[in-house]
């Protein structure tokens, strides 16, 4: 699988939180013997954009910012690159709505400009954050757009992004995590020895 992860930013000093999710999904890939083909920060330019869609990659994550404003402009961008338009969907408004209700928040023109998604999308929202993200095929290659916000990319990642992964990557096994204090690596090795040979089973050890 081919993966490539764009982080788009007008203030490209400013990238922390973006570079964090970005470790995160390079993370999940490795964990299903995959891994991040190009990673790149960017401003939001449409040429630059259109080269790396045309690259035909299987899936292209584009993180945006914090912004309504600097988001709804990558959105737009993106629309005309997938030969859609945006348009107020009725999950992520309902989504969006109940959060502003929730936390005392007016619902006004900045508010709309996040609710609006492309139309043929697989929206990404949940009530519990503002900003909302998406999923779009176009031919081959799936578009994965996150803002950035590192607690929505987590909860959609394991609810809609990882399914997908997983079933384009034909991985059917679920994996375990063990945690190990005070006991060497090279021990635990020696532990798991038989085991390596094993060619369903892989281990990975981090220290």
């Amino acid at each position: 699988m081919k993966t490539a992860c764009i982080a788009i930013n007008s203030n490209l000093i400013e990238i922390e939180k973006q570079s964090k999710i970005i470790k995160f999904i390079n993370k999940k890939l490795y964990e299903i013997g995959e891994r991040v083909s190009l990673i790149s920060y960017t401003d939001n330019n449409y040429d630059k954009l259109k080269n790396v869609i045309q690259e035909q990659y299987d899936v292209i994550f584009i993180l945006g910012t914090d912004s309504s404003i600097f988001n709804h402009n990558i959105k737009n961008n993106l629309c005309r690159l997938i030969g859609d338009s945006l348009d107020n969907l009725d999950t992520s408004y309902s989504a969006l709505k109940k959060y502003c209700d929730n936390n005392n928040i007016v619902f006004s023109m900045q508010e709309e400009m996040e609710v609006k998604l492309p139309s043929k999308c697989i929206p990404l929202c949940d009530s519990e954050y503002y900003n909302n993200g998406f999923m779009h095929k176009l031919g081959n290659t799936y578009i994965i757009y996150l803002p950035e916000n590192y607690g929505f990319m987590e909860q959609n990642y394991y609810n809609y992004i990882m399914p997908l992964l997983r079933d384009l990557v034909g991985v059917k096994n679920d994996y375990v995590v063990l945690k190990c204090f005070g006991i060497l690596e090279k021990d635990i090795k020696a532990i798991l020895n038989e085991f390596y040979s094993n060619s369903k089973i892989s281990i990975q050890i981090v220290n």
